[in-house]
C-alpha cells in the first residue's frame, strides 16, 4: 500500500530472515494476501494492486528459497484467491483488514504447511 520500492522490500526481507536464522532453527515467513482482492479497492485500482501483490510474492518466494526460510504463501492470483472470492467472509467491515475467518484460514494453512505445531508441542 505504501509503494515501497521492490529493492528496499527485498533488502528488508533478507535482513529479517538473516537475523531470524541466527536465533531460530526454523524460520517461517507469512506474506499478506492479494491486496487487490480487498473490497475497498474498485476497478482499476484492484488490478494495479493485484499486479503489485503478485510481484511482491515473487520477491518473497525467491528470497525465502535462497535463504532457506519456509514461506507460507497467502498471495493468490485473483481467479484462485479465496479471500477475494469470498470478500464478505474474509474481510472486516472496513473492506481492507482481515476478518476473524481470514485469520482462522491463515492459521490453518500455517499449521498444514509447516512443522510449527509439532515444534511447539515438543517444547
Amino acid at each position: 500500500l505504501r509503494r515501497t520500492p521492490y529493492g528496499a522490500l527485498r533488502d528488508a526481507l533478507e535482513a529479517v530472515i538473516t537475523r531470524a536464522r541466527q536465533v531460530a532453527p526454523l524460520v517461517i515467513v507469512v506474506n499478506s494476501g492479494n491486496v487487490g482482492g480487498a473490497p475497498l479497492f474498485g476497478w482499476p485500482l484492484c488490478i494495479l494492486l493485484s499486479r503489485r501483490s503478485l510481484q511482491v510474492r515473487r520477491i518473497f518466494v525467491h528470497t525465502c528459497r535462497r535463504l532457506r526460510a519456509r514461506l507460507v504463501n497467502l498471495t493468490f492470483a485473483p481467479r484462485r484467491d479465496p479471500f477475494g472470492r469470498q470478500q464478505g467472509l474474509y474481510f472486516a467491515e472496513d473492506g481492507l483488514h482481515p476478518s476473524s475467518a481470514a485469520y482462522e484460514y491463515c492459521y490453518d494453512l500455517l499449521k498444514r504447511r509447516t512443522r510449527l505445531t509439532r515444534l511447539l508441542a515438543a517444547a
